[in-house]
């Protein structure tokens, strides 16, 4: 609904805010403290690709004073390449982009979260978990600041040395950052990147495992600093969040959804009162 705004949030599903209900997203929250108009361009599921593809068509449109743009550790690296595929696919099936656009949609998935057959599935299943085991095979206890046991849960992401396919796609972050850093220039746009690391890399060092459990023996890969790194290089100002939210998670502040992989309500407010968005 903007026609203009000050600031400009870009992302994937983290800053579109699942797990959050309307007015409780960062962008919602700064909007509110600051009094700017804060427009939310997040989009679940793209990576930087279609982010910076997103911000062509609708946020130049509104002349904002700050780009605001957040990168997922977690699967940012891995949807760019999947958005690469998904254009050699229709490039080679389809003549032309209109004729391989109205085909591009994601109505199936909506389908299948919608249907009868599909969700009551979901309830037997969880209804018949000594059946079946279903729970979630990796989580620890983390101790709240109020002194109560929490289990969370994680995924076994971003573990051990950065691959060749990594770093080859972390050279199209690169480029695509570069060239959005040129863009932002040219219009008067200053550009800020920030790095959302994983759920583990904030909890990890602070919840007790169980003797058997897996998490005891993951080591988190490097691409944080090597983020850092080429931003540096590049001149491109950043922002790692792995620091603020570990100082949250060692005061015994839950900042990410027990049972999921994204940010709650308390993380957003915190997002939204970091430095880099009040400069």
């Amino acid at each position: 609904e903007y026609t203009s705004a000050d600031v400009v949030l870009l992302g994937d599903s983290f800053i579109e805010g699942w797990y959050v209900s309307d007015g409780e997203t960062c962008a919602d929250r700064l909007a509110e403290s600051t009094g700017l108009a804060v427009a939310n361009l997040g989009q679940s599921g793209y990576g930087t690709l279609q982010e910076w593809g997103m911000f062509e068509l609708e946020g130049l449109k509104l002349a904002p004073r700050l780009l605001c743009w957040f990168f997922y550790e977690g699967n940012d690296l891995y949807n760019d390449q999947d958005f690469k595929y998904l254009l050699d696919y229709y490039k080679e099936k389809y003549a032309s982009p209109e004729e391989s656009r109205p085909r591009t949609g994601v109505g199936g998935i909506k389908f299948g979260k919608a249907s009868f057959t599909v969700n009551a599935f979901a309830v037997l299943r969880r209804a018949c978990d000594w059946l079946v085991p279903n729970e979630a095979p990796y989580s620890g206890w983390f101790r709240e600041q109020t002194g109560q046991r929490r289990r969370i849960y994680f995924y076994s992401e971003c573990l051990g040395d950065v691959a060749d396919f990594e770093i080859e796609q972390l050279e199209v972050t690169r480029s695509t950052l570069a060239h959005a850093k040129s863009v932002c220039d040219e219009r008067g746009i200053s550009l800020l990147v920030c790095y959302i690391p994983t759920k583990f890399r904030v909890y990890g060092d602070f919840c007790e495992f169980d003797e058997a459990s897996p998490c005891r023996r993951w080591r988190m890969w490097d691409l944080p600093d090597r983020f850092a790194r080429f931003c540096q290089e590049d001149q491109v100002p950043f922002l790692d969040l792995t620091g603020p939210m570990r100082d949250a998670a060692r005061a015994g502040t839950l900042l990410y959804a027990p049972q999921d992989s994204h940010w709650d309500a308390a993380a957003h407010r915190r997002a939204r009162t970091s430095r880099s968005c009040s400069s």
